[in-house]
This record gives C-alpha cells, structure tokens and sequence, in this order.
C-alpha cells in the first residue's frame, strides 16, 4: 500500500517534550501524529436543532439572491 501524503495543519508541543501534529490527507481524512483518526460514534442532533439549521441555510441563500440582484439591478436615487 503506497504511504499517503498527510498535509500537516498544526503542531503542539507536548508538556513531555514531544512535538505532535494534527493533518489531513489529499482525501480529506483527519491525522494525529501521523496515525489516523476513526470517529465511531454518529452524531446526532434533535429536531430543534436541525430545523434551525434549515432555517439558517434558507435565510441565508435568500439573502445571497437578494444581493445578487441588488448587484444585478441597482437602485437608481
């Protein structure tokens, strides 16, 4: 298996000594100290906080149309 170039974000100097690193491969996945992070526990949120959301993402591709066409067609004094 050919060795995967980890794009290095951060290093942390540890209270030991040790230098560690936090990175990410050309594939988006997450590294600490060069060994891969496995996430095995989902996340969940409730219904509130996903409609939020969805009412977040709406209002803000409303705002992104309205300022679109505010650039589009602009307001004459």
């Amino acid at each position: 298996m050919a060795e995967r170039e980890i794009i290095e974000g951060f290093r942390f100097q540890m209270k030991d000594g040790s230098v560690k690193g936090i990175g990410v491969d050309e594939e988006g996945n997450l590294y600490w100290d060069k060994k891969p992070i496995e996430l095995k526990q989902r996340l969940t949120f409730s219904r509130w906080v996903n409609a939020a959301a969805i009412l977040a993402a709406i209002a803000t591709a409303v705002q992104a149309v309205v300022a679109v066409l505010t650039y589009v067609y602009p307001l004459k004094p």
